[in-house]
């Protein structure tokens, strides 16, 4: 019997990759694809804790929007990748370093090294988890208002968000707003930015295969063009991983992100439920 016979239906609904313009990511970056047996082979060498949770951790002002903003992320996500996702009341406390070298008006107005987030979240030396990541998570995803940049001396070099070969990832809302107001975040933007870098965690590459939600991104119009929904060859990589009801997964999705007003017009999810239902 052919397990992924459900998914292996949705190929037809494939929307094939949009050309990259000269500012767009596979402009600037060689991807080489990830094939189903070479995410296997991912997930084999650097196996994932599952069942396990994804750990959020704010790292920001708490405000009632920034509140319902992490529940949203936390209900958005445990639909998404069908396992437990919890918010963290004790986020790590990163020794950040704001680098103010160019001038600077994203977000709450400080720019700080990604790499800086990730250290602060690693496991102590002898291998075991410090007392600020919990034991039983298998990603941990740092979310902030600060812009995070990768190379200080490049005015240009920020990032969406990065993640870590070790689980770990960080996710920036500095750039994500529809206007310079912190409770205008885009919550399409946010969510396709979150799930891409919790998909990382768990052994995604950036795929070339189609339109996707883990195609690479260099700018807001990438990040508004792209899906949030996985294409159907990366849907199967999350199958492998670990086997969901299809059907029962878009539609939770569907009336998730229906009851926070995203336009899930141009997006995969009412082709794929209605693909599900007739076969």
């Amino acid at each position: 019997m052919n397990i992924f016979m459900p998914i292996d239906h949705l190929q037809r609904i494939a929307k094939p990759l949009l050309p990259a313009g000269p500012d767009d990511w596979l402009s600037h970056n060689i991807e080489k694809g990830q094939s189903k047996e070479q995410y296997r082979d991912a997930v084999d060498s650097r196996p994932i804790k599952l069942p396990g949770a994804i750990y959020l951790y704010p790292y920001f002002d708490s405000t009632p929007f920034e509140e319902h903003l992490m529940q949203v992320a936390a209900g958005f996500l445990t639909d998404y990748f069908s396992v437990s996702v919890r918010v963290s009341t004790r986020p790590p406390e990163p020794k950040l370093t704001p680098y103010n070298k160019f001038k600077h008006d994203i977000g709450c107005g400080k720019r700080v090294a990604s790499k800086d987030i990730l250290f602060a979240m690693r496991p102590t030396r002898d291998g075991l988890p410090s007392d600020h990541i919990p034991s039983d998570g298998h990603a941990h995803i740092l979310v902030t208002d600060y812009d995070l940049w990768y190379e200080p001396d490049d005015q240009d070099d920020w990032l969406f968000g990065l993640a870590g070969g070790d689980g770990r990832a960080v996710v920036s809302t500095a750039r994500l707003m529809r206007t310079h107001s912190t409770e205008c975040i885009d919550f399409a933007r946010f969510l396709k930015i979150l799930s891409h870098e919790v998909g990382h965690t768990l052994h995604f590459a950036h795929c070339i295969d189609a339109n996707c939600n883990m195609n690479g991104t260099n700018s807001l119009n990438e990040v508004d063009l792209h899906p949030i929904e996985l294409c159907p060859y990366c849907l199967r990589k999350l199958y492998l991983l670990s086997p969901f009801n299809p059907l029962n997964r878009v539609s939770r999705l569907i009336a998730t992100l229906t009851d926070i007003g995203v336009d899930l017009t141009d997006d995969y999810f009412y082709l794929e439920k209605r693909l599900l239902e007739t076969n």
